[in-house]
């Protein structure tokens, strides 16, 4: 995909005609340099906020572990 706001456009459109319900399409375009890589993410503008998560009848992983590791997942997005 060319690094456009027309291409940009276009595929948000596309997109949004495509899902069964009206929402609004945010992308976010990561780059780089040395790869001479561009990549484009499409996602939902107002996605859910995850407050808390619980872990129920699981005896292999502590709580305390799962905990941790959705954590360390969710590093650098807004969360709460």
């Amino acid at each position: 995909m060319p690094d456009t706001e027309s291409a940009s456009l276009n595929y948000r459109r596309i997109i949004k005609e495509a899902l069964p319900k009206p929402v609004e399409i945010a992308v976010k375009t990561i780059g780089s340099i040395t790869s001479n890589e561009i990549k484009a993410a499409f996602s939902p503008a107002n996605l859910p906020k995850v407050e808390a998560i619980a872990f129920t009848g699981n005896r292999s992983i502590h709580s305390s572990a799962l905990n941790a590791s959705i954590k360390k997942s969710l590093v650098g997005r807004i969360c709460g």
